[in-house]
């Protein structure tokens, strides 16, 4: 009847009942990125653009259309 989705990929989200459809903004990547760009800076390079894309990871918790 209703589909419930969540934000973060948390581990939890995949031992409730149903396993929860969430989305990864890959936030652990964000701290990497940002220091390489950073280090890219110190050296008097232009940091290139980066686009860090989401992943649904789609569980139990919503159904096909």
């Amino acid at each position: 009847q209703i589909s419930v989705v969540g934000y973060d990929d948390l581990p939890r989200s995949r031992d409730f009942n149903p396993p929860l459809t969430t989305v990864n903004h890959r936030l652990s990547d964000w701290g990497s990125l940002a220091m390489n760009m950073l280090f890219a800076l110190m050296k008097g390079e232009t940091p290139e653009s980066i686009v860090i894309t989401p992943e649904l990871i789609v569980r139990q918790s919503t159904k096909a259309l």
